[in-house]
Formats: structure tokens, C-alpha cells, sequence
């Protein structure tokens, strides 16, 4: 096997991470004819592409952590079943808590609402939907997948 597959697999948390800074990137990039139209916007650009960064990176990192110190050699240790071991338990915790991040963030702040004002694709409603708000219906969407993900997780642990 070359060499450099095995250093990928070993390394690909900390690969991931990079992934926070480059869509921060494509969101000030795409969001730039937006804040032209409307300096104010700038803010809620950074904003957002603060929020993925860290939302992206201290996951990450925290799973690449794990994967060095156990010992690791691939990043689908994640998959194993075994919670006794205090590492995989560790990084479910990582998972778990990223998930509830991520509902306080739709729910409780003004994140997607700062998301959607420097986004700019905008896509039709259908008509049956148009008594219902938009940002309601992204916000429940996310978080069907998210308990979806949650309840496929209980009970490939059962």
C-alpha cells in the first residue's frame, strides 16, 4: 500500500479541519455582491464563517486527538461499537455534542437567520408551503436529519 494512504487515514481529522476556513472563504466570496447591496451584511458574513470554522475545527481536532492518542490507524474507529473503550466514547461524546451545538445554534441564536441574509441562492416555495416561513422550514428539516441520526445511532447500539 503506498505510503500515503496510511498517513491520510491517520491524519484525516486534521485534514478536515481545513474545511472550516474554505467554506468560510466560498461564504464571504459568494456573499460579496450581497454586503456591496448592503454593508450591514458583512457582519452576519462574519459571523457565519467564524461559526464554521470553529464548528468544523474543534470537532475535528478533537477527533484527530482521540485517533493519535489511541492509537488508531484509520478515522473509522468512530463506527466501532465497543463504549467501554474510553476513546470511542470520548469521540461519541465529540459527535453527540457537535449534534446539540448545532440544534442550539438553529433554534436558540440568530446563526441561520445570519446564514440565510448572506447567502445568496434563494430557491421558490412551492404554493402549499407558502403559509409556512422558510427559515421554519430549514430549521425543522435540520432537525429531523439530526434525530434521524440520533435514533439510527441508539439503535445500532442496542
Amino acid at each position: 500500500m503506498p505510503v500515503i494512504i496510511p498517513l491520510l487515514l491517520k491524519f484525516f481529522w486534521f485534514g478536515i479541519m481545513l474545511i472550516g476556513p474554505a467554506n468560510a472563504w466560498f461564504i464571504q466570496k459568494r456573499a460579496r455582491p450581497l454586503i456591496e447591496e448592503s454593508p450591514a451584511l458583512q457582519a452576519d458574513a462574519n459571523k457565519v464563517s467564524m461559526t464554521l470554522i470553529l464548528m468544523i475545527g474543534i470537532p475535528s481536532a478533537m477527533l484527530g486527538i482521540i485517533q493519535l492518542l489511541a492509537g488508531y490507524e484509520s478515522p473509522f474507529y468512530i463506527f466501532d461499537d465497543d463504549l467501554t473503550n474510553p476513546y470511542l466514547l470520548a469521540a461519541w461524546i465529540i459527535l453527540v455534542a457537535l449534534r446539540i451545538f448545532i440544534l442550539y445554534w438553529l433554534w436558540f441564536t440568530k446563526g441561520l437567520e445570519s446564514y440565510l441574509a448572506v447567502t445568496p441562492i434563494r430557491i421558490k416555495k412551492p404554493q402549499f408551503l407558502n403559509n409556512i416561513a422558510g427559515i421554519l422550514m430549514v430549521r425543522w428539516l435540520v432537525t429531523g436529519i439530526l434525530a434521524t441520526w440520533f435514533i439510527s445511532v441508539v439503535v445500532s447500539f442496542l
